[in-house]
């Protein structure tokens, strides 16, 4: 997963406006972080500043190391669930059936394929998991049936390597 370090620094208000809050319940908590920083993109690129503005505390509690402890199950549940939000982030930004394949597969990757190197689950049962879920949430339109049959083709040629 990539840092959530942008959600350290300085943000604009305005940006702050438009994202929202950061949900959090159950299944978002441990990751809504990576969802929120996709929202605050829409308004443009962050910037690295220099210098530290604070340090951050790691204890025992965070949702960081609480989603560690978690079992297989709620784990999916989780990565689910951070599949959705992030979808939900991105299509807006798409034009082209290009742009929205591109932003699918970049989410599948990173989502779908990247994690089931840890073994807690089968890349093709879990993406079937993250279209349920989007289902659930009713957004299901935000993956077309032909999107869908094209990333799990994708899936599967990723885990025959």
């Amino acid at each position: 997963m990539t840092s959530a370090a942008p959600a350290r620094g300085l943000i604009r208000s305005a940006a702050i406006r438009e994202a929202g809050l950061v949900r959090s319940d159950e299944f978002r908590a441990p990751m809504e972080i990576f969802v929120w920083l996709a929202k605050l993109l829409r308004r443009g690129s962050f910037r690295r500043v220099a210098r530290s503005l604070y340090y951050r505390l790691d204890h025992p509690k965070s949702f960081t190391t609480e989603f560690f402890r978690l079992p297989p199950d709620r784990k999916r549940a989780v990565w689910a669930t951070l599949f959705t939000g992030l979808i939900d982030a991105a299509t807006p930004l798409c034009h082209t059936p290009e742009e929205r394949r591109l932003m699918q597969q970049a989410i599948v990757d990173r989502v779908v394929l990247f994690p089931t190197r840890d073994a807690y689950r089968d890349a093709e049962k879990f993406f079937a998991e993250c279209i349920d879920r989007l289902r659930f949430e009713g957004k299901a339109d935000l993956i077309a049936p032909a999107e869908r049959s094209f990333l799990l083709e994708r899936i599967r040629r990723e885990l025959e390597r």
